[in-house]
């Protein structure tokens, strides 16, 4: 397989729960061409902006509001939501910086 297609296609493995398939050979190449990260998101953004689009004339804005959210996280496996909560546990460690840096 094309090393470009392989890593564009573990991108997708890696940053979604899409069933692409996904080995280390793949991930390797995605490492290798890091610059197909914004690609896949932009991908994935347009993925969820379509069903926003089409879901606008099915249901109302606070129902499709909940829905993309669900949505949102249903693609990427709740990955942004746990970088969200990470943040929020080092900006309310207590302690030095030492301690809040340590993983």
């Amino acid at each position: 397989m094309n090393s470009y297609l392989l890593a564009f296609k573990s991108g997708f493995g890696f940053l979604s729960t899409i069933p692409v398939g996904i080995s280390m050979e793949g991930i390797d190449e995605l490492m290798k061409k890091i610059y197909f990260y914004p690609i896949v998101g932009a991908v994935l953004g347009l993925l969820i902006g379509a069903v926003a689009y089409i879901g606008q004339v099915v249901f109302p804005g606070s129902v499709l509001a909940a829905l993309i959210m669900g949505f949102i996280y249903y693609i990427t496996g709740f990955n942004h939501l746990d970088g969200v909560t990470d943040i929020g546990d080092g900006f309310m460690a207590h302690g030095s910086f030492e301690k809040k840096s340590r993983p």
